[in-house]
């Protein structure tokens, strides 16, 4: 049997506390992946900056991008830890942390 994958994600940490946007869930059947969804905003100077992340677990996982005239939606899936995370990698979600 394999352990099952906790997923979670994070839009700003401050040291290791998450301040914005957190989110968890658990991968599932068959894919065992998690997928985030990452909205950037685009300025008038023509480039894109980030606003929020949403994680989602669904049974597939597809990785793909979507363009319009205002944003950029991007797709992308993740098997552990931080899926989202402007913060070292290293950081593993932890209901202890407290």
């Amino acid at each position: 049997w394999s352990s099952v994958t906790l997923c979670a994600s994070c839009d700003e940490f401050t040291d290791k506390t998450c301040k914005r946007n957190p989110g968890s869930c658990v991968a599932r059947y068959p894919d065992f992946a998690c997928q985030t969804k990452e909205i950037y905003a685009l300025r008038y100077t023509g480039e894109y900056v980030f606003r929020y992340a949403i994680l989602g677990c669904p049974k597939r996982c597809a990785e793909y991008t979507r363009v319009t005239n205002w944003d950029k939606t991007v797709f992308s899936c993740c098997h552990e830890g931080y899926c989202n995370s402007k913060s070292p990698v290293n950081l593993t979600p932890s209901k202890s942390s407290y």
